[in-house]
């Protein structure tokens, strides 16, 4: 297992490193996709394991480090191709949309005014325990429901608006929409909010990156306790502490340690493949 998470540094670490020689941006493509697998293992096979979770195989592990190589040389030689014709990323020249905020603020203040009003008729309708159990604050497909994911969009133009204007009421406005979309209490609709931010400003402006990613980690797990605390609290219902500890490693990592499990769930089906015969069938499916 040792080896299996050296071997899994060993294809991640290069990549970084030599894109920082060669003065290409780190905070790419390969960066946001292969790096919460390496943390997520690393994490689960070196701590999260000890209370309960699976350990992830060695061939898995192998596997995952053999994606991180492919993908991390594709990314290298585009980074190199780009260099040479001199392709200047499309967002590093990106400036704040040259709108009237009259039109921003409408359009944000309908779609926060919308989503809550949405809220307050479910509850009133269905009693906010009901609510908060389905996890279910706006109606499925409805509109509310859509301008719930539009305000994710809006509300990183907002924070950009602020940035660079220093405009406070693009701010008060920007925690009005969090908090709105929060409200809703969809887990993964605030998660994702906050992580499209953090993932903006890490490209926009990388001299933030640390100060980002702290702050984006506090305000996951913050929120993701407060969604299930809240319920709980409205239900009268108690959990020990490792509750949110353990429900927290299982929504951010549940995929990826879970993997392992994939003969057993295979073969429940009654059928006659390996793992390996599996993922060979996939990749030929294409």
């Amino acid at each position: 297992m040792a080896l299996a998470l050296i071997t899994l540094l060993s294809a991640y670490l290069p990549v970084l490193i030599l894109k920082k020689l060669a003065n290409f941006s780190i905070f790419d493509g390969f960066f946001f996709v292969m790096s919460p697998f390496v943390f997520i293992i690393l994490l689960n096979n070196l701590f999260f394991y000890k209370i309960g979770f699976y350990k992830i195989e060695s061939d898995i592990v192998y596997l995952h480090a053999l994606a991180v190589a492919v993908f991390g040389l594709g990314s290298l030689l585009v980074d190199m191709r780009r260099q040479m014709i001199k392709v200047q990323p499309v967002l590093m020249q990106y400036e704040t949309p040259d709108l009237r905020l009259s039109w921003l603020y409408t359009i944000v203040i309908g779609a926060i005014a919308i989503v809550f009003l949405d809220i307050v008729m479910r509850v009133q309708a269905h009693g906010l325990a009901n609510v908060l159990a389905t996890a279910q604050g706006t109606e499925q497909g409805s509109i509310a429901a859509h301008l719930t994911l539009l305000l994710n969009p809006l509300s990183v133009l907002l924070f950009d608006y602020y940035c660079e204007k220093k405009n406070k009421a693009c701010l008060f406005l920007w925690a009005i929409a969090l908090v709105c979309v929060f409200a809703t209490f969809i887990k993964y609709h605030i998660i994702s909010a906050v992580l499209t931010l953090a993932i903006y400003i890490i490209i926009r402006r990388p001299s933030l990156v640390k100060k980002v990613i702290i702050v984006a980690g506090i305000g996951i797990v913050l929120f993701f306790v407060l969604n299930y605390a809240i319920g709980f609290n409205v239900r009268d219902i108690e959990v020990e502490t490792s509750f949110y500890l353990k429900h927290l490693w299982k929504y951010l990592a549940g995929g990826t340690t879970n993997i392992t499990n994939l003969e057993q769930y295979i073969a429940g089906y009654k059928i006659e493949l390996s793992f390996w015969d599996w993922l060979l069938a996939i990749l030929k499916s294409f």
